[in-house]
């Protein structure tokens, strides 16, 4: 059409009286426009097809057109097809993010894992702590899922990598103050020095990133940057209560396993040797010593 305005209509005669300079100009600009925009469609190499639809960007109905997309491009097109938009994109997440979140998690957990285990020298240790994290992780799922209804992909991948090293640090806290506690108190008092020893610190690290990400979350208007902070927030909380009202009661069911078979025969030892001690120590004479007085022959008492 644009060929033939300008090529046809503008040098007929018969229009000269109505097509001045200005409409030429507009016309040679739109005809360029055009072909700029099919080179962006139609090359030597490629071709491009937009597709509009009245679906939701996400749904299982946008899900099921989809699928059948999919299935007709590759039967009707015999090169190397792609489809690309913001509603594949979440069609291809859906489809690969049982397996890539199972990968990260896994890794993530074995990471961490190996860290704890060679620093406490134990495997039961960072088993408790990687649960229990991963617990929290859980936990800020279903509560932004029952908050917003959804959650972003991205949101979820990072929230799973930072929080989990960034929070079982006080996890890793309190266990060194209760298994160091433990080789001169009991379970009781051990947890109670933990407690003493690792709050403040749980407690100031946790309100940093509770509160600076909670307030973050409302300043970003970026949705995903929003929801990552909201996310992080949401989950440095939990595990910060799972690991004060949880953990303590977990290592205390597990004492002997968590303090290791060294502890256990130190302290079966000093329970041993207590009563030798007492046995074996120097009796003390206790009472005022006799004072012997030379008293006189002719004293009568």
């Amino acid at each position: 059409l644009f060929s033939y305005l300008n090529e046809d209509l503008v040098n007929d005669p018969r229009f000269a009286s109505v097509i001045d300079d200005e409409i030429r100009a507009q016309l040679a600009a739109a005809k360029d426009e055009l072909a700029a925009g099919k080179a962006q469609l139609v090359t030597p190499n490629h071709a491009r097809l937009i597709i509009t639809s009245s679906y939701p960007e996400e749904g299982p109905e946008t899900l099921a057109f989809l699928t059948d997309l999919d299935t007709s491009v590759t039967g009707h097109f015999a090169g190397e097809t792609h489809l690309v938009g913001n509603s594949v994109m979440m069609y291809e997440m859906q489809a690969s993010f049982g397996r890539e979140f199972l990968l990260i998690s896994g890794l993530t957990a074995l990471a961490i894992f190996l860290i704890v285990a060679l620093s406490f020298k134990s495997l039961i240790v960072p088993l408790i702590l990687v649960l229990l994290v991963q617990c929290g992780v859980y936990a800020t799922v279903c509560i932004i899922g029952w908050m917003n209804g959804s959650m972003f992909y991205l949101a979820l991948l990072i929230v799973e990598c930072i929080l989990m090293g960034s929070t079982i640090d006080y996890g890793i806290l309190f266990c060194t103050f209760y298994r160091d506690s433990r080789a001169t108190m009991d379970i009781r008092e051990s947890l109670k020095a933990a407690y003493a020893g690792s709050t403040h610190t749980i407690f100031t690290s946790g309100s940093i990133i509770i509160l600076v990400c909670g307030a973050m979350s409302f300043v970003f208007e970026e949705p995903s940057i929003g929801a990552i902070c909201r996310t992080l927030a949401i989950g440095a909380f939990v595990v910060a209560l799972l690991i004060v009202f949880v953990l303590p009661g977990v290592l205390a069911a597990l004492d002997r396993l968590v303090i290791g078979k060294r502890r256990n025969a130190l302290l079966k030892a000093e329970v041993a040797d207590a009563p030798q001690e007492v046995a074996s120590a120097p009796q003390e004479v206790v009472g005022t010593p006799l004072e012997v007085v030379d008293a006189p022959q002719d004293n009568p008492l």
